[in-house]
């Protein structure tokens, strides 16, 4: 899989080769599909329907490509420096950090995925990996093996790149429309890895990472097991991760604290079952594992 980079419609040139599909956010319709090369009728059709589309272009990387790299120079090993002192210091999470390593190293399709979340926002690639450690954690704390879980936990955001970046870390509260907006990432990541066929079998963890365990979630509304396994691990997960960590808008919650609110929620929004298993892993910053 080629390297992508992102263009605001007005730098579109005839002969560029859109590296993510284009879906349209009124119905979530595929406009454009992934490897479509921009002509002049693409291009009009563009900016016919951009306003109806989510976020910018993302453009395959060709050879002499005169791009701005800073945000995609750096290694997978710097970027796991940055993870949350919490995760770094939850008892397994070496393991689990290799394992993230060697599924990053081993498969070139996740990698430029994670680049191209890298380019859109350093901070949420570091959630996404913070999200994917304690994904791997937790489910080797379960005995469960499943590796595409991890991937999709870390890939569980990759719809938030075609979100404006100015709506994700804006400071104040977001407005009915700029929520509808970002409700709409679950789903843009999922059509967006529909286009991988070896993901294909796995993708219903990242449609419904924000379905909730009483109904009240996104996309769907769905309820209790009619939520994926896979989906529940990580809406408690992404949630414990939001938390935790700094945010533009918002100071870190204490880890303990962050336990009680989730129990607090158990049977609520999160599978109690599953809830039951993480308290019983992580009881108290100090005593995990």
């Amino acid at each position: 899989m080629a390297e992508g980079y992102f263009i605001d419609l007005k730098d579109a040139k005839e002969g560029m080769r859109l590296h993510l599909p284009l879906c349209k956010t009124t119905d979530n319709s595929l406009l454009l599909s992934r490897g479509v090369v921009l002509n002049k009728r693409v291009i009009q059709q563009l900016n016919m329907h951009f306003k109806d589309c989510i976020g910018n272009l993302c453009i395959e990387r060709v050879s002499g490509d005169k791009i701005d790299e800073t945000n995609n120079s750096y290694t997978v090993k710097s970027i796991l420096k940055d993870l949350n002192n919490t995760v770094v210091g939850i008892q397994g999470s070496l393991a689990s950090i290799e394992l993230v390593l060697s599924l990053i190293e081993e498969d070139s399709t996740l990698r430029e995925f994670l680049d191209i979340i890298n380019t859109y926002d350093h901070a949420t690639l570091v959630h996404s990996l913070n999200v994917g450690v304690m994904t791997a954690i937790f489910l080797d704390k379960l005995t469960i093996v499943d590796n595409n879980a991890v991937k999709m936990a870390l890939l569980h955001d990759l719809g938030k790149t075609k979100i404006p970046l100015d709506i994700i870390n804006k400071k104040g509260k977001v407005s009915d429309d700029e929520y509808k907006t970002v409700k709409e990432h679950s789903r843009l990541g999922y059509y967006t890895l529909k286009s991988v066929k070896k993901y294909d079998e796995h993708l219903a963890g990242v449609l419904q990472h924000h379905e909730r365990w009483d109904g009240s979630g996104y996309p769907n509304r769905l309820r209790g097991e009619n939520i994926c396994f896979n989906a529940r691990v990580y809406a408690l997960i992404d949630t414990l991760d939001a938390l935790i960590s700094k945010r533009p808008y918002k100071q870190p919650t204490r880890f303990e604290d962050a336990v009680l609110y989730i129990n607090k929620k158990s049977g609520i929004l999160f599978d109690p079952d599953i809830t039951s298993e993480f308290s019983a892993i992580y009881r108290g910053k100090s005593a995990i594992g």
